[in-house]
């Protein structure tokens, strides 16, 4: 029902100045309408403007005499006064809904990821089944449970959706009380009030006509100077960039190094109010079990650095991996390889911030030493040259790391400490799938660890990563089964536990060290359980006594040595991915989106002309042998050919 209507002056714009329009205030939606097809006079005795602000949007009207003026102010504030009583209404029932909601999408995440689970179990099943008829049946009912898995998946999309779209409803009109409330101090007379911006000056018309043009979204002819004027500089900005192939508001290279502190990293917040149409778009993409491998997730995920540095965390507490070399016995060097192995996640992965580093480049390059002088001060003072960091001592501990392939795309990092003759050969290929209300990186391959004075090898795998509720705030854990094997017959099982359903604390590890020729059921040695990003005890089971097995909250990360990026090659990691960097700490998503989008564009002409060539990609520092690479110049293969030379 209308409580009020009749005509008013509404001001458009410096060009059209005021039309006017037939207006209608309805009293139970609590919205004001108006139409563009009326004749109305207008009585131009007395100044009769009013203003309703809207946050930053300014409306601009007039009335033919002040009594309508007052009178339509009034009815307004009527008519806000009821829309707010039943918006604080409407919001108390709508908070303990959302929350109704919430809890039950992670109820349905959970049964996702059990339904996800069952399924992996039935494909083991199939592959050890020896009758084709059973195995077909096996087939089937896998097949009927990804159909299941795939519907429930987008049911959780969709429930997401909606409720995005009833909280924009909210936002935009009948609903929203915090905008009422700016309405309510905000609808004035012209009184030179400092809420009223500038009122432009009344213009008579003897005889008043409407436009019936479109009006889409015009406010105060100042906004819309404002806003052409912040277009035009992105606009010129933009032009400079693409001329000059970068961005020369940065001149000093030396303060690039400064953006990669990844201390400062902010957490993504809530993701659903910040980009949740964005990241809801994404995901009605995928589907369940999806490589996300090709999939160019948004820039403001991003943490800001490569994924090749953050392989050289897994050495962030180097005296521990030196400690290795130390052990008296093959147990003792067993358990100081498994102390290391726990230490080396919180160094780079902060659980609480669920960001995912750059995709490096194919080529790219990551080099690194940790000075450990503190540890061996006065000895391997000598630098080693033909090590993998030039520049680094004998008593350091050196690494490198390559994107030796992008499809797949697998990494490979290299680590060694010529005083210890310790070393260390990896790869590792980051395999994404879409899980639902999460997302799983395994990390497929191994590392091989040499103490060289031992003739000892251990071969390690690594834990799977997990980034869960990406719909609302983001966290990561690990999950999987790792193990340690040394060729002296000892090994390490690891447990990397995931968040149970119901109850049950995060991040949560057990590991048992085997002795050699154990069985399946035999005892451990030694057991240890915790929080790999926290405290872990460890027990003896041969005399029952549980000891600090490590505590990662008291351990301080060795800082990282890395040469200036103004002296850094082309290819390096922190050289190629700078101004992304740089923006990213800027929290210029824009500009650090065009810059990430070059380097992508680059490597894709790039395998392009090498296809149209039939060249084939060489890597830089290490060698394909098989299904594995292998640093060119090991520790080990440089001492022999020096006691070969000798």
């Amino acid at each position: 029902m209308a409580i009020r209507e009749g005509p008013l002056s509404k001001w458009t714009n410096v060009m059209k100045g005021w039309q006017y329009r037939w207006f209608v205030l309805e009293n139970e939606t609590g919205l004001l309408s108006y139409y563009t097809s009326a004749l109305i006079g207008v009585d131009d005795e007395d100044d009769c403007t009013f203003t309703i602000t809207v946050e930053s949007k300014t409306y601009h009207f007039q009335t033919r005499d002040s009594k309508e003026k007052d009178n339509w102010i009034a009815d307004l504030q009527i008519c806000i006064d009821s829309q707010t009583l039943l918006t604080m209404k409407n919001r108390e029932n709508y908070s303990k809904s959302l929350e109704n909601f919430d809890k039950k999408l992670l109820e349905s995440d959970g049964y996702l990821q059990l339904l996800i689970s069952g399924v992996q179990g039935l494909e083991e099943r199939i592959e050890l089944c020896a009758d084709d008829e059973s195995a077909n049946k096996l087939r089937e009912i896998r097949d009927a449970s990804q159909n299941l898995i795939e519907t429930v998946k987008h049911s959780i999309v969709l429930l997401q959706m909606a409720k995005q779209n009833i909280i924009g409803l909210q936002e935009a009109g009948v609903l929203e009380f915090s905008q009422q409330c700016q309405v309510t101090a905000n609808v004035n007379g012209n009184n030179g009030s400092k809420n009223s911006p500038t009122m432009p000056k009344r213009v008579a018309n003897k005889t008043p006509e409407f436009s019936s043009e479109s009006e889409d979204d015009f406010f105060d002819a100042d906004d819309g100077i404002a806003n052409a004027n912040v277009k035009e500089d992105k606009k010129t900005a933009k032009t400079e960039a693409e001329i000059n192939g970068v961005d020369h508001t940065v001149t000093d290279l030396t303060r690039f190094d400064d953006y990669y502190d990844i201390n400062n990293e902010e957490d993504l917040g809530s993701v659903e109010q910040q980009h949740g149409s964005l990241i809801r778009h994404l995901l009605s993409q995928v589907r369940i079990g999806m490589d996300l491998t090709k999939i160019t997730l948004p820039t403001f995920i991003l943490e800001r650095r490569s994924l090749l540095e953050m392989f050289a965390d897994f050495l962030a507490h180097p005296d521990l991996w030196c400690a290795i070399a130390d052990g008296e016995t093959p147990e003792d060097r067993m358990v100081a390889c498994l102390r290391w192995y726990l230490s080396a996640f919180h160094a780079g992965r902060n659980a609480s911030i669920a960001k995912k580093p750059y995709n490096p480049i194919l080529g790219e390059i990551f080099q690194c030493h940790y000075d450990m002088e503190r540890f061996f001060p006065n000895s391997g003072e000598k630098e080693v040259k033909d090590g993998p960091v030039a520049w680094a001592k004998e008593r350091d501990v050196s690494i490198v790391a390559e994107q030796v392939s992008h499809h797949p795309p697998i990494s490979a990092f290299y680590a060694e400490n010529v005083s210890k003759r310790l070393s260390l050969n990896a790869h590792i290929w980051t395999k994404s799938k879409f899980l639902g209300l999460s997302i799983g990186v395994s990390m497929v391959g191994k590392a091989v660890l040499s103490v060289l004075d031992h003739n000892e090898e251990y071969t390690i795998s690594f834990p799977s990563c997990y980034g869960r509720a990406i719909l609302t705030t983001p966290w990561m854990e690990l999950g999987g089964k790792t193990q340690i094997t040394c060729n002296t017959g000892y090994t390490a099982n690891i447990d990397f536990h995931s968040k149970p359903f119901y109850g049950g604390k995060k991040h949560t590890i057990t590991a048992d060290i085997m002795p050699p020729g154990g069985q399946p059921k035999s005892k451990p040695l030694l057991s240890v359980q915790g929080e790999w990003n926290g405290v872990m005890q460890a027990t003896w089971l041969a005399t029952n006594k549980t000891e600090l097995f490590l505590d990662t909250q008291k351990m301080n990360v060795h800082p990282k040595s890395i040469r200036p990026i103004a002296d850094q090659d082309v290819h390096e990691s922190r050289q190629m991915w700078k101004y992304v960097t740089y923006y990213l700490a800027k929290k210029d998503v824009l500009h650090a989106t065009e810059h990430k989008s070059k380097l992508e564009q680059k490597q894709r002409e790039e395998a392009k002309a090498r296809k149209e060539t039939g060249a084939e990609w060489k890597q830089r520092v290490f060698d394909c042998i098989g299904d594995d690479y292998f640093y060119k110049t090991p520790l080990k293969d440089r001492i022999e050919i020096h006691h070969s030379n000798n």
